[in-house]
């Protein structure tokens, strides 16, 4: 397999058309653990835009490329964070797909916080959120063309409190 790698200007357009246009708290902006840490769901919504003029090609959603990008960074009051993210799934065989965002569409990423918080849990108090998306591909990949860079949403403030 052949290793195409994009121009430096290249790259550096496409990591500039794709943004956060979003991101929502549908739970609210309240979460109240439940004994163990395991609660109601707690949502997050991230919404992902192409702001430019040509299709962005992004990992396949529902693969364990794709399901690695998103993430969850809380910040403490001491501006210590936690990343949250989602389990990673192995893919067993095949070549990593990806597919086109086209100029002017969004892409939405749905976190429920208790599931990227696994079996451990932040302590109550206030917390900073922020959405993250990230990709890297590893040159052994043999991809070509799929984005590459790190995301970082607006932060917004929310509350863990004990049950």
């Amino acid at each position: 397999m052949s290793l195409l790698v994009a121009e430096p200007r290249e790259r550096a357009a496409a990591v500039s058309d794709l943004s956060f246009a979003s991101i929502e708290l549908l739970d609210g902006e309240r979460f109240i653990l439940a004994e163990g840490g395991i609660g109601r769901p707690f949502l997050v919504r991230l919404l992902l835009v192409n702001r430019g003029e040509t299709p962005l090609r992004l990992w396949q959603p529902g693969t364990g490329e794709a399901d690695a990008c998103p993430a969850v960074l809380l910040a403490d009051g001491d501006g210590e964070e936690i990343v949250l993210r989602v389990p990673p799934t192995l893919r067993v065989t095949g070549v990593p797909q990806a597919t086109a965002l086209e100029p002017g569409r969004l892409l939405r990423i749905d976190l429920d916080l208790l599931r990227l918080v696994g079996g451990g849990s932040p302590a109550p108090g206030g917390y900073r959120l922020r959405g993250l998306y990230e990709s890297v591909i590893p040159r052994s990949m043999g991809v070509e063309g799929v984005w590459t860079g790190r995301l970082l949403s607006e932060p917004r403030e929310i509350v863990i409190e004990r049950p």
